[in-house]
C-alpha cells in the first residue's frame, strides 16, 4: 500500500520448505553442570573438545558412530566462558559455552 492508499497485490508464489538438515545442535550454552549435544545426522569419527579461553583443553569426548544425543559433564570446570569444538567427517563447529 502507498502513502496516497494505493495498492498492487503481488504475483503468488509457491514456496516448498525442506526439513533442516540439522548436523549437531547444542542444546543450552549456558549450564551448571551438564551440557546435551544432539547429533541429527550420523558424523564418522566425531570428537567433542572443551577449551577454555586461553586454549587449554580441559576435556574431550569421542561420540560413537550412531549415537543421536550426548551429554556432557562439565561439573570439574570452573564458572566461566568456555569453547566447545566437535569435528568429525567433513564437519567442523565452535559454540561458546557458559558455566555457570
Amino acid at each position: 500500500m502507498d502513502i496516497d492508499g494505493q495498492f498492487e497485490y503481488s504475483p503468488i508464489r509457491q514456496v516448498r520448505l525442506l526439513p533442516a538438515v540439522r548436523e549437531i545442535s547444542v542444546r543450552n550454552t549456558l549450564v551448571r553442570d551438564l551440557l546435551t549435544i544432539d547429533v541429527g545426522k550420523e558424523i564418522e569419527d566425531l570428537q567433542l573438545s572443551v577449551f577454555d579461553l586461553a586454549g587449554r583443553k580441559m576435556n574431550a569426548w569421542r561420540v560413537p558412530h550412531g549415537i543421536t544425543e550426548k551429554v556432557l559433564d562439565l561439573s570439574e570446570l570452573s564458572a566461566g566462558t568456555y569453547v566447545l569444538q566437535a569435528q568429525g567427517g567433513s564437519f567442523n563447529g565452535v559454540w561458546k559455552i557458559i558455566k555457570i
